[in-house]
């Protein structure tokens, strides 16, 4: 018996082989605290008879090549040799770029295949289509939809990863936390290049201990650990924008907006607060003040919010520091939120502050 240390999206670990080279075992990392119980099952689907074990073709493409659209979706797929599997490759790549040139040849396959960069299955396919003359990328990815694109327009960047608060600044100087879309902890499992220690339970317990207050906006009250969330505000799916907005204009009509910050660094917010004419001025006006609910709209899109003031889900303008996750942005109306986030946040400065509250 012998361990192999590696890595995959579950972090890092010990893999235990027998004399055969067959794993028996899966031992997670010493210093992993709370390693993710998605390693225990890594020997089983080494071998198991879900895994492709050859290369396979669409029969009706092996029998009449591009002729044989029709079966696509409905064909059963054959066993070749890797010979003949990579002899197909050639041979279609080079009809369609003799035909259509490298445009027509699309090279965006997703990640996640492997954490390595070796083996990192999209980066050997680019690579590959590099040599062989380009070909067709995408821009993105679908974990942060369109915010990559928007957020250069709305907070003048677009390197989302960089802009998150790390966790040591918001335990030393944030004292309210709203999750819109929550922090699930099982979403802390996988990261692209292994979690070396899995860690998040830890940071919420000293977020707790700090006496940080924490928010959970979501339809789910499992978003946050409820051990952890000091108030659960269940929203309609999908009307996060809406919430934004009447928060938004709370924040505006209490006076509790830092006037000079905006002035100063928030390009176009008077002309996005108000709008004097046009359909889509009035459309806005209704979300953001509520039309006849008595509740400044926060009801109307989000029926099943207690009543009350709005503002109360983002403090009193004083230390506040609402944090969107990714999840906000696989949905339909995603983008809507990577806008109206940092717009709330700009109101009370605490876009600009560390950890939503001014350093002493």
């Amino acid at each position: 018996m012998r361990a192999i240390q590696t890595a995959s999206h579950w972090g890092i670990y010990d893999v235990m082989a027998d004399d055969k080279g067959d794993l028996v075992a899966t031992l997670p990392h010493a210093r992993d605290a709370h390693p993710s119980p998605l390693i225990q099952g890594l020997p089983d689907i080494v071998r198991d008879k879900l895994r492709i074990d050859q290369p396979y073709v669409r029969e009706g493409f092996l029998r009449h090549r591009g002729a044989a659209r029709a079966g696509r979706g409905g064909d059963r797929f054959v066993a070749v040799s890797w010979p003949q599997a990579t002899g197909l490759i050639n041979e279609e790549l080079q009809r369609i770029k003799a035909e259509h040139g490298n445009e027509a040849i699309y090279g965006g396959s997703y990640g996640w295949a492997s954490a390595g960069r070796l083996h990192h299955a999209p980066s050997v396919l680019k690579r590959f289509l590099g040599l062989h003359g380009g070909y067709v990328d995408k821009l993105g990815n679908h974990s942060f939809g369109a915010a990559a694109h928007i957020a250069p327009y709305v907070i003048g960047r677009g390197d989302i990863p960089n802009l998150q608060t790390p966790w040591p600044v918001m335990v030393e100087h944030t004292r309210l936390l709203v999750l819109f879309g929550g922090a699930h902890l099982k979403n802390a499992q996988i990261h692209p290049g292994g979690h070396p220690r899995h860690d998040l339970p830890d940071w919420f317990e000293r977020a707790r201990q700090a006496g940080m207050e924490i928010i959970n906006i979501s339809p789910s009250r499992d978003d946050v650990g409820q051990h952890l969330t000091t108030r659960w505000l269940p929203i309609r799916p999908n009307t996060d924008t809406a919430l934004m907005l009447a928060l938004a204009y709370t924040l505006a009509s209490e006076n509790l907006h830092d006037r000079a910050f905006l002035h100063r660094y928030c390009e176009g917010y008077r002309r996005g607060a108000v709008r004097a004419d046009g359909a889509r001025g009035r459309a806005a006006r209704g979300v953001r003040r509520g039309r006849g609910d008595g509740h400044r709209g926060v009801h109307g899109a989000a029926p099943r919010l207690p009543p009350g003031r709005p503002c109360a889900a983002a403090g009193d303008g004083d230390r506040r520091r609402p944090r969107c996750g990714r999840r906000p942005g696989r949905r339909a109306p995603g983008p809507r939120r990577r806008a109206a986030g940092p717009r709330t946040a700009a109101e009370p400065r605490a876009a600009a502050l560390i950890g939503g509250e001014e350093a002493e």
